[in-house]
């Protein structure tokens, strides 16, 4: 099979990977953008909609329901539409660190003739077996790179968001993200006490996405 026919996310030859796993990040990044954009829109051709309307008596009942329609439906971006938009991305940005950590791993054990022990046989989350993985079998030592702690966060991030949907006080990292929220890297804690994501936060963790690849790629020798 040429490199043409293989399929994304497949053990494939050394020189096309790190190709492949850009092209991965570059399509969530593209993703990042369009649906930030395409939500800021919908939220203002809804709210220009209602106010072209007009409230439906010009009394003061009718302006006070008008004016709490606006507020609904403003609440309704922000508070809701708008953090699930975000929660979803973060939870596909660990999915592509999971997998990809995978892909990584069963292609270096490949190349070296490293033992044949799965990166599953190792206990803990998906990013836990990879780092053992890699430390034991490997010499590789992910944990020393700065983007690997930051990529830590994003696991404890998404944990947060797909256990407690975002509840802080809910979590079993409740001390480690409220401290996280004091540290100015886009996170904070907003309505109903959930974990609220910035735009920032994600750019940043894809950043860190692509530095931790190229790190890995460069101490192999890829």
């Amino acid at each position: 099979m040429s490199n043409s026919d293989q399929k994304p996310g497949m053990n494939m030859d050394l020189a096309s990977r790190s190709i492949w796993i850009t092209w991965f990040i570059d399509g969530l990044e593209k993703y990042l953008s369009v649906t930030e954009a395409q939500m800021e829109e919908a939220q203002r051709l809804e709210c220009q909609t209602l106010r072209l309307q007009g409230p439906a008596s010009e009394d003061e009942e009718g302006i006070d329901e008008f004016r709490r329609e606006i507020a609904s439906l403003n609440n309704l971006y922000e508070l809701n539409l708008i953090p699930a938009t975000r929660y979803s991305f973060v939870v596909l940005l660990h999915i592509l660190l999971e997998t990809q950590l995978r892909v990584f791993c069963a292609d270096l054990q490949i190349q070296r003739g490293l033992p044949k022990i799965s990166v599953k046989d190792f206990r803990g989350s998906a990013v836990e077996q990879a780092e053992l993985f890699l430390s034991k079998l490997a010499g590789v030592r992910p944990q020393d790179f700065p983007e690997w702690e930051q990529l830590r966060t994003l696991q404890k991030v998404r944990a947060c968001v797909v256990h407690t949907y975002g509840r802080v006080d809910e979590s079993r990292d409740e001390n480690f993200l409220r401290e996280l929220t004091k540290k100015g890297v886009g996170l904070s804690i907003g309505y109903e006490g959930r974990i609220s994501v910035n735009k920032v936060f994600c750019e940043q963790q894809l950043i860190n996405l692509r530095n931790l690849f190229q790190q890995l790629f460069t101490a192999v020798g890829w």
